[in-house]
């Protein structure tokens, strides 16, 4: 990702981003994962709203960061997440 004069990013398909968006990636089954374009003030529960997009997923998934449950509330920005950073999607404990 390259950065222009104006403070936009350029994304690895050469489409500029506002300066404060970011990519990160969730895995969602074994080795499989989905790039995503997010701000920091999107919330998980946009991040979930995003993946439910573009996937088929099931309706009780929870996103995880370092073996952690994410409260759906949370910020991106109140993750302190990093370019390239990487969630983890997980079915609830039965």
């Amino acid at each position: 990702m390259n950065r222009s004069r104006s403070g936009s990013a350029t994304s690895n398909t050469g489409k500029e981003l506002p300066a404060d968006n970011m990519a990160i990636q969730v895995q969602i089954s074994g080795e499989k994962t989905i790039k995503l374009n997010v701000r920091p003030v999107h919330t998980v529960s946009n991040v979930l709203e995003f993946l439910s997009a573009s996937t088929n997923l099931p309706a009780d998934v929870q996103l995880m960061l370092d073996g952690k449950s994410l409260d759906p509330s949370t910020t991106v920005g109140e993750l302190k997440l990093q370019e390239s950073s990487t969630l983890k999607l997980s079915s609830p404990s039965r």
